[in-house]
């Protein structure tokens, strides 16, 4: 499967909404980069300054959407996600079709053989922000 990419974005910005974790005016600077746990993350070449949500969406800045990821945390990514069909068969019938993945603490858990890997890493949530990563 493929991950969603920046078409998850939105859904990211639906899910602050709701959960009172950004409100639309909220302005934060993108600089072209996120940094989180020593490794840095990249977005727009230059950054694009000053972002509210609509701009985020409008010029998908990856920096406004790694940071809403750290602020909601996987869990809360995934529980929002699932009612909406994320990780889940469209139930259609389409040829070739397959679910995707919608990562969470628990299913790291259950896939995953190796104890050290078990656990969910802080740094893996920032790219779920904007549809990379395991989903």
């Amino acid at each position: 499967t493929y991950p969603p990419g920046s078409t998850y974005k939105p859904f990211m910005a639906l899910a602050a909404l709701q959960l009172g974790k950004r409100s639309p005016s909220m302005v934060m600077n993108d600089p072209g980069f996120y940094t989180f746990g020593g490794h840095t993350f990249r977005s727009h070449e230059g950054g694009l300054g000053g972002v509210d949500m609509h701009r985020a969406i409008q010029f998908s800045s990856n920096t406004y959407f790694y940071s809403l990821a750290v602020d909601m945390g996987v869990d809360t990514i995934h529980d929002f996600m699932k009612p909406l069909g994320f990780g889940q068969s469209t139930g259609i019938d389409l040829h070739g079709e397959v679910r995707g993945t919608l990562p969470s603490t628990e299913w790291k858990r259950n896939t995953y053989k190796r104890p050290e890997m078990k656990r969910w890493f802080p740094g893996e949530t920032v790219s779920l922000g904007i549809g990379q990563g395991y989903n």
